[in-house]
């Protein structure tokens, strides 16, 4: 603001002189007026930058515009000065040297700001679909050259795991309490993200693995899911996304549980798409009546039970029976060492409740990517 307040002024002042056949001495004073007020912006220029990334704005959308315009200022001065070379050499070599001193200061902050191109929205297929992310910008280009990437199809035949139950830990009158136990937490806010239904704000649940206690931050849907079993989608998959600091590093876990049609939905499905997907759209809202942590935890970490079972013990519930492996997030900037749990037996969902998510969210699952010889651990051994 101060550089475009100062070369208006000079600006003005030019024209001002040059109406009174002043001309040399209003291209002095607007060159000169141009030249400090550069100095002072190159001065700021990296403390400038940082704001702008603080406040949200892409600082380099905004440098790309502000050099263009300034380039083009002195390039008008420079043609200026010239056009007076003939009748007064002297002074027009005098302001050829200042304004060479202010392409140097416009380079020296093209430097500190690089321009690049903003990348184009992603999306699930044509020329921004999985296939392409990582040629839409720099920032993801682990979508194309990572190794460890999600999701993955899970054979059967896998390395067997012996690892605490999972169990989701809420904190309730400063004392942690299992969803197992009974106790629940009313919260949610639903918003639709542009690719997927998303809810967050879940009363901050906690999940340890491996030792890191990690904290829901939000759970969305894909359809058809995108994790495989031995080859086959099954139609839905929920995400739980889970972050912790570990020696000032975040880190991510995932869980994942499937679901497939059938004759019942869980109450909380029922809810978010009865209720609150008619109403979904870009800005977070309240869920009304909010979520019943208790309920998705339970849905969740059992599983549907088959309705023909030989045996009581036939049935091992997901908290005890999953898949654990070490992979990325599945959408850009496809972030890798990502702790994923696959949970084995899924959740029904009635054809109508999925089809309504279907209808919001369109087709929206990433291609299965190499295993490239990572483990997938086998935990509880029954078969999904």
């Amino acid at each position: 603001e101060r550089f475009e307040a100062c070369t208006a002024h000079a600006h003005a002042a030019g024209r001002e002189g040059r109406r009174w056949g002043r001309g040399r001495g209003a291209v002095a004073a607007t060159t000169a007026a141009l030249l400090m007020c550069l100095a002072v912006l190159v001065s700021v220029g990296g403390r400038r930058s940082s704001v702008l990334q603080q406040e949200g704005t892409d600082p380099k959308m905004e440098a790309a515009e502000k050099l263009a315009k300034w380039s083009k200022e002195v390039n008008e001065l420079e043609a200026e000065v010239k056009r007076f070379e003939v009748e007064a050499n002297e002074k027009a070599v005098d302001q050829l040297v200042h304004l060479a001193k202010v392409k140097d200061l416009l380079n020296q902050l093209k430097e500190q700001v690089p321009v690049e191109a903003p990348p184009k929205p992603w999306s699930y297929d044509g020329e921004t679909g999985p296939d392409h992310w990582a040629d839409l910008t720099s920032d993801y280009k682990l979508c194309g050259t990572g190794q460890q990437q999600s999701p993955i199809n899970i054979e059967l035949d896998l390395k067997q795991a012996s690892l605490p139950s999972l169990g989701w830990v809420l904190p309730k009158d400063n004392a942690a309490v299992t969803t197992k136990s009974g106790d629940s937490a009313l919260v949610g806010r639903e918003f639709y993200n542009g690719h997927t239904f998303e809810v967050e704000d879940l009363g901050a649940p906690t999940l340890v693995l491996d030792g890191v206690t990690y904290t829901l931050e939000q759970f969305h849907f894909h359809t058809p899911s995108e994790h495989k079993v031995a080859g086959r989608h099954y139609d839905m998959e929920m995400h739980f996304v889970h972050s912790a600091m570990v020696n000032g590093e975040k880190k991510l876990a995932v869980v994942a549980a499937f679901f497939e049609v059938g004759d019942h939905s869980p109450s909380f499905i029922k809810q978010l798409f009865e209720v609150a997907l008619p109403n979904v759209n870009g800005d977070p809202a309240a869920l009304a009546p909010s979520l019943d942590f208790r309920g998705i935890a339970q849905e969740v970490l059992v599983g549907t039970v088959p309705t023909k079972l030989e045996s009581a013990n036939e049935f091992v519930p997901n908290f005890k029976n999953y898949f654990q492996y070490t992979g990325s997030l599945t959408t850009p900037p496809c972030t890798e060492g990502v702790t994923w749990v696959v949970l084995k037996n899924p959740v029904e969902i009635t054809a109508a409740d999925l089809d309504a998510i279907k209808k919001e969210e369109g087709k929206n699952n990433r291609p299965t990517q190499p295993l490239n010889g990572r483990v997938v651990l086998d935990v509880g051994g029954a078969s999904p």
